[in-house]
This record gives structure tokens, C-alpha cells and sequence, in this order.
């Protein structure tokens, strides 16, 4: 199975689809996705790798070969806001099911973003940690033992 990266903005009528995908076929695979058409595409517009519960717990989203300024949030009532500007994903999407995300809910777009829901969503991006240092020089054993010690904007992660 080969992935291309879909880098034209959808025309409005185009179904887009949040959802999870499992290491079932690989760890490369793993993680939540942004398709056209339908969950499971080949063809995709972002790509978030990871095992994270939901996909506002993503903070790293990638469209092919290139990170992008995204950030999805959660606006209650089972929908997802994703603040993508310049992307033509960008939208409110509603919970759909629960099985066609691999055991966890999947989402279809199905409007834009109010103007409050957008600054909603930005505030969310702002309190996030915005850089992750990886290094083979430093472990976790390395990090201070408190959080009173550690700086406040610092995210540590296994890739």
C-alpha cells in the first residue's frame, strides 16, 4: 500500500473524514489521518503518527513530506474542530461511528468553523507546547525528577 499526499484544497461537495488508523498493518500506518472520500483512503491531506486517544492529543500533523500548521480541539458534543488555514479541510467534524476508526470514533466534516469556534481552537494551539526536542544524547532518566524543575514549555516524546 502506497500513500500520496493530496495537496489541493477539496471542493466543498467532497466528503472529508477524521479517523484513527491501527498498527494492524504496520507501525508506519498508526495514527489518526485526515482523507477524502472516505476512511481508509490512499490519498490523504494530513497525517497525525502516533497511538493518542483522540486526535486533539496530536500535536504534530503532517501533509506528505512537510509538517503543517494544524491543530484539531474538541468543541463538544463529539465534534472536532480543525484549524488549518490555507487548507481547504478545515471545518467542524461530527463523531460518525465508532467501528470505522479501528475501535475508535471517526469523524466526517460537515460545515466550516464559526468565527468563535476558530478563536476557540487557536487559544487551545497556543496553550500547547509548541516545540519537541528529540535527542540521542539525553533520556528520559536524564529530565529533572519534578515538574517544579522542569521549564513549562518543554514536550518529551519517543518518536
Amino acid at each position: 500500500r502506497s500513500l500520496s499526499p493530496r495537496t489541493s484544497a477539496p471542493p466543498m461537495e467532497l466528503d472529508t473524514f477524521l479517523y484513527y488508523w491501527d498498527e494492524s498493518d504496520g507501525p508506519q500506518w498508526q495514527g489518526w489521518w485526515i482523507t477524502p472520500d472516505h476512511v481508509g483512503n490512499d490519498r490523504f491531506f494530513a497525517f497525525s503518527r502516533g497511538a493518542a486517544a483522540s486526535p486533539d492529543e496530536c500535536r504534530s500533523w503532517r501533509g506528505g513530506d512537510r509538517s503543517i500548521d494544524m491543530c484539531v480541539a474538541s468543541l463538544g458534543g463529539g465534534a472536532m474542530g480543525v484549524r488549518a488555514s490555507g487548507l481547504g479541510f478545515e471545518g467542524v467534524y461530527e463523531r460518525e461511528s465508532e467501528e470505522r476508526g479501528h475501535g475508535r470514533p471517526a469523524f466526517r466534516r460537515t460545515r466550516d468553523l464559526t468565527a468563535a469556534e476558530a478563536a476557540r481552537i487557536d487559544a487551545a494551539s497556543a496553550a500547547a507546547p509548541s516545540t519537541v526536542v528529540y535527542s540521542q544524547q539525553m533520556t528520559l532518566a536524564d529530565l529533572p525528577s519534578s515538574s517544579e524543575e522542569a521549564p513549562a514549555a518543554i514536550a518529551v516524546g519517543v518518536p
